[in-house]
């Protein structure tokens, strides 16, 4: 190459040098002729460039001429390498421009130096000879190529989890990725392995009864089942696709290529919906309920034996898709219902319109005298579910339970009116027992006080005091049963006005000062001084409080009977009278506040009494809106607190 490289002081043209020598003039031509060429110094600028050099360089920058002295299409590192190396270098570039790509392939070696150790265009130094090979078509066709590929795994990986080939003898010789993926397997470890010792074609000789391939046919079948075993014992299942390949030169059989899906999940999820389905077909058909389902059409989906029992249909009108307002009215028909015959198009009419709503219930009467309810749920997607329950027995209870409210009802009317009329019948007896009696006792005490002059015998003062006292007594158990009567009969009418407390538990202890000082019991008023006067019935407050200190003297052999009061913010008027008598069980309290109670036997009792102090006096507190309650201990003592409302206050 030394003989026809162009001086380096003439311009780079494709006019022959030295036309008169052949040789050379037949080299030049084909350097024309041939790729890219160039020649470079060491430092990369162009000592020489053919016409394919500078087609190319413009193609690739329209700023380049291939000019000498124009830097030349070689990277600078590969410019030292090859300046180091012995052998030639060779390397692919990509150029990009607003018209693409241009992908080349270079290969550059150096250039032998001169017989004086140096070139021989002057001294130079050495020099870089370098072809260039335009490859753009080649890389868009691989680029084409690779795209091809791409497109080509992503549908089969969107189509199938795997793609597979096999030789005419069945044996695996490609499969893909995947395949190794999902079966646990290194894909190279297939290759070779038979398709039917791999797995097992489910049902396959009954497939080949139909268009499906035998092993040795040579059609395309598509969806077989296939079954894998795992190396741990586990299977999964496929469904195989796949076209038979023949020689293009013979049309010779060679083998198959396919795909195939993964489908355990799906068989899986699929025998879960059989079994769900199965399981709720036994949970509906052991229902001891009658149960239809029917879908936004009436068209029945599904039904029990127990709703065909009680409808008693043909059979033809209970399958499914048998249409449901039929069979209603069917049953209409034939007397299923217990209806009138001029109601029977309404009663239809309304069990049809049940699946408008939501949900709903109804009852009604078969013609065996069974009675049914019936409720009806719709779903989402308007299909409706009814289920039928026999009430036949709870209605009987139902009667039953009526029946006995009723009696019980007319036996409290009874004895309500009965207890009223008793009270009623004592209240209006006032007059007519206490007149009497005062006129008795008025009489009594006039002959015990000798005031028309002496008896003559001391034994007549002694029967005259014991009737006196007598009659003081029936007369208060008068008065307490006739006041209870009439507070029950609601006759009592209070008679409020504004009075001092001190001043009423003052009477009260003056009436028991000469009963208590016989006892020995010491009687106690804490009030304080500034306590607010309060709104209520003189007569009827002195009454409880008179009860409650005479209970308290009577039970209370030695000791005291005190009287409090205070204002509770919570409660109101609180007034306490307490004593430390003998006390009461604490069972035995309720006893105390019932009619005609006594906490000790009418047999072993030692103190008198009635029995209607406690209770009368909290009728009197109720009636006062304020209430009554003891506190006690056996042997200790007891305390009988009364509360009055707040609204009873007289503010200053």
């Amino acid at each position: 190459m030394q003989q026809i490289l162009p001086r380096s002081d003439l311009p780079t043209q494709s006019a022959p040098l030295y036309a008169e020598d052949p040789s050379r003039r037949w080299l030049d031509a084909l350097a024309e002729g041939g790729p890219a060429s160039l020649i470079s110094d060491t430092d990369g600028k162009l000592l020489y460039a053919n016409s394919a050099y500078r087609t190319l360089a413009r193609l690739i920058d329209n700023n380049l001429t291939g000019e000498v002295g124009e830097p030349a299409l070689i990277p600078r590192q590969l410019l030292l390498r090859v300046l180091n190396e012995e052998g030639p270098c060779e390397d692919r570039q990509q150029h990009r421009n607003r018209h693409g790509v241009v992908a080349t392939r270079g290969r550059y070696w150096r250039l032998p130096d001169g017989p004086n150790g140096h070139s021989d265009r002057g001294g130079h130094g050495q020099e870089i000879a370098g072809l260039i090979f335009d490859e753009s078509r080649e890389a868009e066709a691989l680029r084409m190529g690779g795209q091809a590929r791409a497109r080509f795994d992503d549908i089969a990986r969107l189509t199938s989890d795997w793609v597979w080939e096999v030789n005419r003898l069945f044996c695996f010789t490609f499969v893909s990725s995947r395949m190794a993926d999902v079966l646990h397997t290194p894909a190279p470890a297939l290759l070779g392995k038979n398709l039917f010792e791999l797995g097992v074609f489910d049902g396959f000789e009954q497939a080949n009864k139909g268009d499906h391939p035998a092993p040795d046919s040579r059609v395309p079948f598509s969806d077989i089942t296939y079954c894998v075993t795992l190396g741990d014992g586990r299977s999964r299942l496929f469904e195989l696709s796949g076209l038979p390949m023949f020689d293009d030169r013979s049309g010779k059989f060679i083998g198959y290529r396919g795909t195939a899906k993964d489908i355990t999940a799906r068989s899986e999820a699929e025998e879960r919906a059989i079994q769900a389905q199965l399981h709720l077909v036994n949970a509906v058909e052991t229902m001891p309920q009658g149960f239809v389902l029917r879908d936004s059409q009436d068209r029945i989906l599904l039904c029990n034996s127990n709703f065909e029992e009680i409808i008693n249909p043909d059979p033809a009108m209970v399958a499914p898709g048998a249409d449901f307002r039929e069979l209603i009215k069917d049953a209409a028909n034939r007397g299923i219902f217990d209806c009138p015959d001029d109601e029977l198009d309404g009663f239809v009419a309304d069990r049809l319109a049940h699946h408008e709503l939501a949900a709903r219930e109804t009852e009604f009467q078969l013609k065996d005298s069974r009675w049914m309810q019936v409720i009806s749920e719709k779903n989402e997607d308007s299909s409706v579910i009814e289920t039928w329950i026999d009430i036949t027995r709870m209605k009987g209870r139902e009667a039953e339970l009526l029946e006995a409210e009723a009696i019980a009802r007319h036996g409290r009317e009874q004895a309500e009116y009965a207890n009223r009329t008793k009270s009623e019948f004592l209240a209006n007896m006032s007059h007519e027992l206490r007149t009497p009696l005062n006129a008795i006792i008025g009489f009594l005490k006039i002959i015990k006080d000798e005031i028309l002059g002496p008896l003559g015998n001391q034994q007549y003062n002694s029967y005259t005091l014991d009737i006196y006292e007598s009659g003081l007594h029936l007369l208060g158990l008068i008065n307490d049963i006739l006041d209870f009567s009439k507070a029950e009969a609601g006759k009592i009418k209070l008679d409020n006005r504004p009075l001092g407390l001190a001043n009423v538990v003052a009477s009260c202890m003056r009436l028991l000062a000469e009963r208590a000082k016989k006892t020995g019991v010491e009687l106690v008023t804490k009030i304080p001084s500034d306590f607010p006067q309060i709104n209520a019935d003189p007569i009827r407050l002195k009454q409880i409080i008179l009860n409650l200190m005479s209970n308290g003297v009577k039970f209370t052999e030695h000791g005291s009977i005190t009287v409090e009061a205070e204002i509770d913010p919570g409660v109101g008027i609180v007034i306490r009278v307490r004593d430390t008598g003998i006390g009461i069980a604490k069972e035995d309290i309720a006893e105390a506040f019932t009619l005609f109670g006594q906490v000790d036997s009418a047999l072993s009792r030692k103190f008198e009494g009635t029995g209607l102090g406690l209770p009368l006096s909290r009728s009197l507190a109720q009636l006062h809106g304020g209430d009554l309650t003891l506190e006690s201990e056996m042997g200790v003592g007891t305390c009988a607190v009364m509360t009055l409302p707040a609204e009873r206050i007289i503010q200053d």
